[in-house]
């Protein structure tokens, strides 16, 4: 075992709970329990920065099942290379899916809409509300709901996929993808 996955061992077994570690050269898989509020970015900057290890830490949204998490991990491992080196050590969902976006949508869409992406209301919602230009007013007349109920539906996409549509960051990108 190499020093830098020594390291990575500490680190993460003393920050979560982690049930279970695959590693080989090139990679390591830490699935821990849990949802936690840790700031994973700002961890990764401080440890390259009191070291001198040159890695790249990407940290998925939260997967229920592990068959899932294991399909996105092997997207995510064949396709992270076309991240640009610029955007930085830390990756996300965000980050990753902005750089691969010329993809193939059908296989951008299952990876990171997840259940929603052959979800017409959702995506119908989705639409709607960014054709409003993200009003939630005008978006819950459009489609005759009431606004707490556009609220509820965006609120389930953002617990599924990570994506909260009210950032405009993250609604340019999941408007490229279903548009």
């Amino acid at each position: 075992m190499t020093d830098i996955q020594q390291d990575l061992n500490a680190l993460f077994m003393s920050l979560v709970h982690v049930i279970d570690m695959t590693q080989n050269d090139n990679s390591a898989l830490f699935i821990y329990e849990g949802y936690d509020e840790l700031d994973f970015e700002e961890i990764t900057l401080n440890m390259l920065s009191d070291t001198l290890y040159d890695l790249v830490l990407y940290q998925s949204f939260y997967f229920e099942n592990l068959d899932e998490l294991m399909i996105h991990y092997h997207f995510i491992s064949s396709y992270i290379e076309l991240v640009p080196k610029k955007i930085g050590p830390f990756l996300n969902d965000q980050k990753v899916l902005k750089s691969i976006m010329h993809l193939s949508k059908t296989i951008l869409k299952e990876q990171f809409l997840r259940k929603y992406a052959k979800d017409n209301m959702m995506l119908d919602t989705l639409n709607i509300y960014f054709e409003n230009d993200q009003n939630m007013s005008k978006a819950s007349k459009e489609l005759y709901i009431h606004r707490n109920t556009l609220i509820q539906r965006l609120d389930k996409f953002l617990q599924e996929t990570g994506f909260d549509v009210r950032r405009f960051q993250d609604a340019v990108i999941i408007y490229q993808l279903i548009s």
